[in-house]
């Protein structure tokens, strides 16, 4: 396929996703914006699946975070969190930045577009990078609707309150299974046909790498996250600054690891994981 056809194409099915980001609110204008748009013409020149694989996580993380988003439940929980549901650059580099820096390196190496082999073990650490931000996104929208509060994933045998950071629950781990196994199944589904143990096997190293890196994600929030406390308000959170304007105290761990650099240290561990995965069993 000639580079001035995939660069249309290119065009041609991001645009409408941008357009439909912003009237939604899920990107902030316009840095938000361009970090995705980036992110996403790089992936597709890679091959289009990988720009699939990007589209259903944000697609689907982005509705996710809508759904009963003025429920009690959710209320509760985004009093905690340090960002709300329109992503800014750093939001979108932390969950987009290592599948970026992996297919920077595979466009230098490989020279040709479209080109790469899905079932090495670099490409499938790349989309094990997007099952480990598809699984974090999709087990904490669903994990805070669950009806009883979730696990300290440090002490099991401790229910902490919904929304904190290290919380873990069978709601959420399942939500992010499958969250994880979907971004799995799409190079899986296109190379079954002509590769079908090694695509099987592609799959299970993605979608237990993103569950590995979603548990990352966890346990570093429960250990190296900043996380506060506002006496004034009586409440936990990661916001140095709380909502009602009073600065809050600091409970554990480091001012500056903050929920972006969580994610993206979750990825990276992830896209490793499976990495690893696909080598040791293939």
């Amino acid at each position: 396929m000639s580079t001035g056809y995939i660069v249309l194409l290119l065009v041609l099915g991001n645009l409408p996703i941008l357009w439909w980001s912003i009237k939604k609110k899920h990107l902030q204008v316009p840095y938000g914006v361009l970090a995705a748009g980036i992110i996403g013409a790089v992936l597709f020149l890679i091959h289009w699946l990988a720009w699939v694989a990007l589209v259903t996580f944000f697609v689907t993380s982005s509705i996710l975070t809508k759904v009963k988003k003025n429920s009690k439940e959710k209320q509760e929980v985004q009093e905690l969190f340090e960002k709300g549901g329109e992503r800014d650059p750093w939001q979108v580099l932390a969950n987009g930045g290592v599948p970026l820096l992996i297919s920077m390196y595979l466009l230098v190496a490989n020279k040709e577009l479209w080109m790469i082999d899905l079932f090495t073990p670099l490409v499938i650490s790349l989309f094990t990078a997007l099952a480990v931000v598809t699984a974090d996104t999709w087990s904490t929208e669903i994990g805070v609707l669950s009806r009883k509060e979730p696990y300290f994933v440090l002490k099991p045998w401790k229910r902490i309150r919904r929304g904190a950071s290290g919380g873990v629950s069978l709601q959420g781990t399942v939500a992010g299974l499958l969250g994880a196994g979907l971004i799995g199944i799409i190079p899986t589904l296109q190379a079954l046909p002509h590769k079908g143990k090694l695509a099987f096997l592609g799959w299970i190293s993605i979608t237990l790498g993103g569950l590995l890196g979603d548990l990352v994600d966890s346990i570093l929030g429960a250990t190296i996250q900043g996380y506060y406390y506002c006496e004034t308000c009586q409440k936990p959170t990661e916001k140095e600054i709380h909502g009602c304007g009073d600065r809050t105290t600091q409970l554990r761990g480091f001012a500056w690891f903050k929920n972006d650099l969580v994610n993206f240290v979750a990825s990276l561990i992830g896209s490793i994981c499976g990495y690893v995965l696909f080598k040791t069993i293939t």
